[in-house]
């Protein structure tokens, strides 16, 4: 499980076929200008819904966990690609 405050690794195509050759599952943190002890309170809320996610969707994926702790599929598409990620 790959965790990034990164909300714009979806948009960069080296990033994008890096973390989708590996395999990896990606959640994106939601968190602009919160603090680390909001940041880790969202990431509690939401870990049990991350790591049933985790274990039962096949990987390469991007999930978005917002500040309410809600986690949603994203859509990381390159040049070609007709499927979600």
């Amino acid at each position: 499980m790959f965790v990034t405050q990164d909300a714009r690794i979806r948009y960069r195509s080296a990033e994008t076929t890096a973390w989708r050759a590996a395999g990896l599952r990606v959640f994106v943190v939601v968190t602009a200008n919160l603090k680390a002890e909001e940041t880790a309170a969202i990431l509690q809320k939401a870990r049990a819904r991350m790591e049933e996610i985790a274990a039962s969707e096949p990987p390469p994926f991007i999930f978005r966990v917002g500040k309410d702790g809600s986690v949603k599929r994203v859509n990381a598409r390159l040049q070609g690609d007709q499927g979600d990620a």
